[in-house]
């Protein structure tokens, strides 16, 4: 693969790919959550979507817009991120109790702010819990 001249490290060309898929996917994942699968599914099952379903759907498509980066990105720099991932968890085992701590923190933070704020929560607990966890 062509690389750019740098200080010390590669840049790769096949780096700039990321940010357009990026930035298509970020615009053209929410329009297929407003308008195509809600027509989809009024045309072929004859069902309409409530608000809170307008919302499940919406932040699954976004994360899945989000997970389809992060592949394409493990998928380009699979050579260094598994020797990188080997070297970290190493490492890892003595913050190990550190990372739990911060996470359950801030699930527990969303799930509060999902709470308080009407405008923010879907009204369904066995939605809103698994999206806490998925946020972070």
């Amino acid at each position: 693969m062509t690389t750019l001249p740098t200080a010390g490290k590669p840049i790769y060309y096949r780096d700039f790919i990321i940010v357009p898929v990026f930035i298509l996917l970020q615009y053209t994942f929410p329009l297929l959550a407003e308008e195509v699968f809600p027509n989809l599914l009024e045309r072929l099952f004859d069902y309409t979507l409530q608000p809170s379903g307008y919302n499940i759907l919406f932040n699954v498509m976004m994360c899945l817009a989000q997970v389809i980066v992060i592949a394409i990105f493990m998928l380009l720099h699979r050579q260094h991120v598994v020797a990188r991932i080997k070297t970290q968890l190493i490492g890892m085992r003595q913050h190990l109790w550190r990372i739990i701590i911060v996470y359950l923190l801030l699930v527990s933070f969303i799930f509060i702010y999902q709470r308080v704020i009407p405008p923010m929560t879907i009204q369904d607990d066995l939605i809103t819990i698994p999206l806490s966890f998925v946020t972070i």
